[in-house]
């Protein structure tokens, strides 16, 4: 088994392969955790910012359903999360636009607890602006889900499915880790005037 390290590592060169970018053209750090279940092989998945694909990439880690069980019976499912990042070019940044991650080689065979390769997303993170699992949204066929989540990840269960993370207020941090919002200075008028 590789360790954590190793599997960033190699999930970051990956993702940056895939996604085109170069180290002048990047600029802006995609990052998701993420947690999977294996059956018959590992889940893959896309991301997308906005309609913009971002990369891909293949868990090497998911729980093997057939020989461990589900996700969520897991005594520490955290045992299974990995990380992955992506560089996206400066042009290809959208301050309000949403981060989506699809599950793309969905498998399910209905036998004992389930046969099934599924994805759980952690968190989301667009350059250092993190949202969490619970303020993602579940999407089918780009319609609102109810959801339960499962062991504090959000899943996505099938290839019609969407994980979403919406901009905060005032939309993304741009790569240099400034937002749209304005500060305006206090006028403290002249001494004497």
């Amino acid at each position: 088994m590789k360790t954590f390290l190793s599997i960033a590592a190699t999930a970051c060169f990956a993702a940056i392969q895939l996604s085109g970018a170069t180290a002048d053209s990047a600029g802006t750090r995609v990052t998701v955790q993420i947690a999977g279940e294996a059956f018959e092989g590992q889940p893959e998945f896309e991301i997308r910012f906005g309609d913009q694909l971002v990369g891909s990439g293949t868990l090497t880690n998911g729980i093997d359903t057939v020989s461990e069980g589900r996700l969520f019976f897991s005594p520490d499912p955290d045992e299974y999360l990995e990380t992955f990042e992506f560089m996206v070019p400066n042009r290809d940044f959208q301050r309000n636009a949403p981060i989506t991650v699809h599950l793309t080689n969905d498998r399910f065979k209905e036998e004992a607890w389930g046969r099934d390769r599924n994805i759980f997303i952690r968190s989301i993170t667009v350059n250092g602006a993190k949202v969490f699992s619970r303020n993602l949204q579940l999407e089918a066929d780009a319609k609102p889900v109810k959801v339960d989540y499962q062991a504090g990840f959000l899943p996505v269960y099938r290839q019609n499915q969407r994980a979403v993370a919406q901009p905060p207020a005032g939309g993304w941090p741009s790569p240099d880790g400034r937002t749209s919002r304005l500060t305006v200075q206090p006028h403290i008028p002249a001494a004497g005037g």
